[in-house]
């Protein structure tokens, strides 16, 4: 999402810019939340840490990564992070920390609350999948023209959504560009047999456009409102 702008009805995914966060502001909030612990970090390896969260093996990587154009220096923008916890444990041990591998872990995702309070972060690639999933099935049910054509059904509410669609964050473009995803399903609707047929099934289209932010960062950009067909098969 670019500063200040919201998609309609889903707050939840909203993000206003306020300041830049890079991998500099994100090791500070680690290292100093390390002050308070047995085992204080130093700030290059409290960048390690980051590096690994955001998915890559080594702090050299993500600089390499930021060169090439595969990643942005400056996170305030991204609204969705899968950060790699594993990544976090097993980096640290490489390191010879100390401290026990899931204090770690715990502090770094605390630092990404911290410096990204409004980002949503998630564990794996599968669990934003299925919030994007719930986003459009919330969008979808929730848009006027589907409201319209459910209401002229002889229905008792929806028995399925089903709105298929796909794909991973390896696939995206580089920062700066947008990947659409075109869905086409359709919602189908548990029949009242009290009242005179008028179809029990709806087919939507829409489409969903998301922008790489970096490795493991996204923002869902857009989903424009569906386009619907009252279907009485």
């Amino acid at each position: 999402m670019g500063v200040g702008q919201v998609i309609a009805g889903l707050p939840d995914l909203t993000l206003e810019i306020c300041m830049s966060v890079d991998i500099s502001s994100l090791a500070y909030a680690l290292r100093t939340a390390s002050e308070g612990s047995s085992h204080p970090l130093r700030h290059g390896h409290a960048m390690e840490l980051i590096a690994a969260a955001l998915g890559y093996g080594s702090l050299a990587a993500y600089k390499a990564g930021i060169a090439e154009g595969d990643e942005r220096a400056d996170l305030a923008e991204a609204g969705n992070l899968v950060l790699n916890g594993q990544a976090i444990i097993d980096r640290a041990a490489q390191l010879s920390f100390m401290a026990p591998s899931l204090t770690h872990l715990e502090m770094v995702l605390n630092a990404f609350a911290t410096c990204l309070p409004r980002a949503r972060r998630f564990q794996n690639e599968n669990d934003l999948f299925n919030e994007i999933v719930n986003l459009i099935d919330r969008k979808t049910l929730n848009d006027g023209e589907v409201s319209g054509a459910i209401a002229s059904t002889n229905s008792n509410g929806y028995d399925e959504i089903y709105l298929p669609f796909d794909f991973s964050l390896d696939e995206l473009p580089p920062p700066g560009e947008t990947h659409h995803v075109e869905i086409a399903g359709h919602i189908n609707m548990e029949v009242d047999l009290e009242r005179p047929y008028s179809g029990h099934r709806i087919d939507v289209s829409a489409v969903l456009s998301l922008e790489r932010v970096g490795r493991c960062a996204i923002n869902v950009r857009h989903i424009p409102q569906p386009t619907t067909r009252n279907c009485g098969h």
